[in-house]
């Protein structure tokens, strides 16, 4: 069940890796910092990657543009009695902490239809 709670967090912005991190860091109680591009946050593990596939021109232009996003928030569950739910608010949360930095985002999830 653990890996179906897993999911991701596309991410447009100009800020880079470390700033991303900052903003989770600042912005959610209790969450602390692993590496240079991660955090532990609500018992998850969350890492900061370069999305391989960007592409600045694609990002508005198609139906799938957050695909081309610049970066991969990747949400991985370190307990196994987390739950859905649990996910599903961490990952509004998220959101909500890079769009108050004038981000833009979209989850990826099995749980989509929770959001």
């Amino acid at each position: 069940m653990v890996d179906t709670l897993q999911f991701l967090v596309m991410v447009e912005t100009p800020m880079n890796r470390a700033e991303l991190v900052k903003v989770l860091l600042c912005s959610i109680h209790g969450a602390v910092q692993r590496k240079a591009n991660s955090c532990e946050l609500r018992d998850n593990w969350i890492e900061i990657w370069k999305n391989e596939a960007a592409e600045p021109n694609l990002v508005s232009n198609t139906k799938d543009g957050y695909l081309h996003y610049r970066w991969r928030v990747e949400s991985t569950p370190m307990k196994p009695t987390i739950d859905e739910l649990e996910q599903v608010q961490l990952a509004k949360k998220i959101v909500a902490c890079f769009e108050a930095k004038d981000c833009r985002c979209v989850i990826c999830a099995n749980f989509e239809h929770l959001l």
